[in-house]
């Protein structure tokens, strides 16, 4: 048996003016491209996602959970995945890289957003020579810098003429 809990009290209406409202919780991207871990604006800005919190199959993506840990154990808070303007193609429409205190480090590529984000970590583990990076194998859709513009739709060079007749 214990001590009977006194009701709070609502503080006195000043005036006959109500309290304001409490503002509304923050709203962060649509539920159709976010796992529950992303930035967004409403003004058009990128959807950047935490290093931290990103979300992903563990299973295929070894190398993403590599950097995730790296990430954790070197107190490096502000890294985020952002989605690079530069480096989709057809084939490959999605492109990331991974910022950290505002620099963009690796660029990766894929057909999936999980794809692209798991090369844009291999291409950051070799930028940061973090523990391990011998083991992550670096293939063509990363990049240690940031991906060329695709060339739109160019002619082919004009064949040269045969060489004359001796």
């Amino acid at each position: 048996m214990g001590r009977k809990k006194r009701k709070a009290t609502s503080p006195p209406n000043v005036g006959g003016v109500p309290p304001p409202p409490p503002p509304p919780p923050p709203t962060f991207g649509s539920s159709a491209n976010n796992k529950g871990n992303a930035t967004a604006t409403n003004d058009g800005a990128p959807t950047t996602f935490l290093v931290r919190k990103y979300k992903f199959d563990a299973t295929e993506f070894r190398t993403i959970m590599k950097f995730v840990d790296y990430v954790k154990n070197q107190r490096m808070l502000d890294a985020s995945f952002l989605p690079s303007p530069t480096g989709s193609n057809p084939h490959r429409p999605y492109s990331y890289h991974v910022t950290i205190a505002g620099t963009p480090l690796g660029h990766g590529r894929g057909r999936s957003r999980d794809a692209a984000v798991e090369n844009a970590c291999r291409a950051s583990f070799h930028v940061l020579s973090a523990p391990g990076w011998q083991d992550v194998e670096l293939n063509i859709d990363c990049s240690l810098g940031a991906f060329p513009p695709e060339p739109a739709n160019m002619a082919p060079p004009p064949q040269q003429p045969p060489p004359p007749p001796p």
